[in-house]
């Protein structure tokens, strides 16, 4: 996770005089045990790209995860990054799971969203977004569950923005 962080950090102080961007963290998650951070880059008047990174610990369960939206803004009055937005998706999650049987599973999905963020004042951001996700999920031993279907994608985020509009 350091890493991670690590890695976010060098990316947004590269790029801090270009386009406007935005580090964001989902609260709500931290209830479940999940730390949940991202950040969106501008790429054009209308549209962004957004990874995101994750780590779980709650229980036995460990685990990280990695995601990818790109991000279409269709609210023709607001700027970016306030209004409507759509986002294909992608996620992947590794876990391990450390108890009287120890076993690992990964899982892979593909889905889009619909969303709305807000700006509140000149630098804070609030979204909401809600869509389905197609999940291919599997575990590394025998009799380990497998999950093959769709399941609602949701995002809560709030988040800073700083750089050029």
């Amino acid at each position: 996770m350091k890493k991670i962080l690590l890695t976010l950090i060098t990316i947004v102080a590269i790029n801090a005089t270009i386009n406007a961007q935005i580090i964001k963290v989902a609260p709500i998650s931290l209830a479940f045990g999940v730390i949940n951070a991202g950040y969106e880059k501008q790429l054009g008047e209308k549209s962004s790209i957004y990874p995101s990174a994750y780590v779980y610990s709650r229980s036995s369960v460990t685990g990280f995860g990695l995601g990818l939206q790109y991000r279409r803004y269709l609210s023709a009055s607001k700027d970016f990054p306030a209004g409507f937005f759509v986002a294909p998706e992608v996620q992947y999650g590794s876990f391990k799971q450390k108890d009287l049987a120890d076993f690992s599973y990964s899982s892979f999905s593909l889905g889009a969203q619909i969303g709305y963020q807000w700006l509140l004042g000149d630098n804070f951001t609030i979204e909401a977004s809600l869509g389905p996700a197609y999940w291919i999920a599997g575990g590394s031993s025998a009799g380990t569950v497998t999950y093959d279907g769709v399941l609602p994608s949701i995002g809560f985020n709030l988040g800073y923005f700083f750089g050029n509009k």
